[in-house]
């Protein structure tokens, strides 16, 4: 077995917010808890993210393509949550589900971001750009496991 070079873990992972240390993570996630106050939404499900990433910091890599969603510095927040759904929930959902699932994700993507103030167009242009790619994601995933 292969054993990955901290170089190479560095040339995969796109963003490397959650390489700090636990307590500038710690001091973040009130930053987080401030932000979303301030925008009126519920919390619940954005903090058990930012925790799941604290522990698998490798996992989350953001908003892949349009870097300019940030809420705050380097955290795009709806796109950490939609890693977090991808990763927990998508893993977990029998395939003949898998499809409408993800569709389901992607459209609360996009829901995520009007609500944390990126507009209408940007994140429902986002959200089906997303769902018109479902088909490919398989090949997609197929690639990446071949490539790596």
């Amino acid at each position: 077995m292969q054993q990955t070079t901290h170089r190479q873990i560095d040339m995969k992972i796109k963003n490397k917010f959650f390489f700090q240390t636990h307590d500038v993570l710690a001091e973040k996630r009130l930053d987080v808890i401030e932000y979303l106050r301030i925008k009126g939404v519920d919390n619940e499900k954005y903090l058990k993210a930012y925790d799941y990433f604290v522990v698998n910091n490798a996992q989350f890599d953001g908003a892949t393509i349009v870097k300019d969603l940030n809420d705050l510095p380097h955290l795009p927040l709806a796109a950490m949550l939609h890693d977090y759904e991808y990763l927990t929930t998508l893993k977990s959902v029998h395939w003949t589900s898998w499809i409408q699932t993800k569709v389901r994700l992607d459209w609360e993507y996009g829901q995520n971001l009007e609500s944390l103030g990126k507009g209408t167009w940007i994140p429902y242009t986002r959200a089906i750009s997303l769902i018109i790619s479902t088909p490919l994601y398989p090949v997609f995933i197929i690639y990446k496991k071949i490539t790596s």
